[in-house]
């Protein structure tokens, strides 16, 4: 007995000893979140349409992607998971007025989540923007209550939107931008809901939101801002000191400080992006 036992924790030892599986997922998520340079963008992405620093913006329409984390990257592939989950379901109902697809406006482009139909009537229709959310988020968002078990913002008001974009401002300003893109493209929806499930329990509600144009104008300005000098072919200067708290947490920071402390071949490479969003308005 003493023999066996002794030859089973030999092979514990050795089995931990040869554990490759961790180090070869942390290997590829390395390689996955690294922060890199991808296709120069000529129009707002309604994802990325809200942010503090307008330089930020700037820098991801120039194709900056940012590092990120292996967890923050598989909450995102989560996310997406429930997008199409909700997704296939909807369809599955048959309320689905179009299916997902790109969409270029004027300043806008984008690929609105779903466009809904009342069962019954086609001319009842909403745009719905899916969001999954965990256990803190969903508490600080601005119920109104519960029906059915199911959670409720107001109803169709801007006073309901006002709220919302206290507490998620990206949301809206996305919702709203999807709305634009839609509008210019010969689709007049003007409201919809913000959809939200929770990460933790798979609990689900949605406010109501309706077109708000001046909210929209406010939440996008830093967006429209560096649209306007990628166009211009421009970089804009910082709008913050290098220790203000919008730098210390913006995920532009690496490559907007390497440009303003002089790294050439950094700046000849933003250079070249900024002639083709130059190129792209010109031509």
């Amino acid at each position: 007995m003493s023999g066996k036992f002794s030859a089973v924790k030999t092979l514990g030892r050795k089995s931990m000893a040869d554990d490759w599986l961790g180090e070869a997922i942390d290997s590829y998520y390395h390689e996955l979140c690294k922060p890199s340079w991808r296709e120069v963008k000529h129009l707002i992405s309604p994802s990325g349409c809200w942010n503090v620093c307008p330089r930020a913006v700037q820098l991801r329409q120039l194709g900056y992607s940012p590092r990120f984390s292996a967890q923050t990257r598989r909450r995102m592939d989560n996310g997406t998971g429930v997008h199409h989950r909700w997704e296939a379901l909807f369809a599955e109902m048959g309320i689905v007025v179009m299916e997902e697809k790109f969409m270029a406006g004027a300043d806008f482009g984008g690929t609105p989540d779903n466009l809904l139909h009342k069962p019954g009537n086609k001319d009842e229709q909403l745009l719905l923007e899916i969001k999954s959310i965990n256990q803190n988020g969903w508490r600080k968002l601005p119920w109104a209550g519960q029906v059915k078990g199911v959670y409720r913002g107001a109803s169709f008001a801007p006073t309901n939107m006002a709220a919302l974009a206290k507490a998620q401002p990206r949301h809206i300003a996305q919702w709203l931008a999807y709305d634009r893109i839609l509008l210019e493209n010969g689709h007049d929806i003007g409201k919809g809901a913000i959809f939200y499930e929770c990460k933790d329990n798979q609990q689900y509600g949605y406010f109501f939101v309706v077109r708000d144009d001046p909210l929209f104008e406010a939440l996008t300005d830093n967006a429209q801002e560096a649209l306007k000098w990628n166009r211009k072919g421009n970089l804009m200067g910082m709008p913050f000191a290098y220790t203000s708290p919008q730098c210390k947490d913006c995920d532009a920071r690496p490559v907007c400080h390497r440009i303003e402390d002089g790294d050439e071949a950094l700046k000849k490479m933003v250079r070249a992006r900024l002639q083709q969003t130059k190129r792209a308005k010109n031509g």
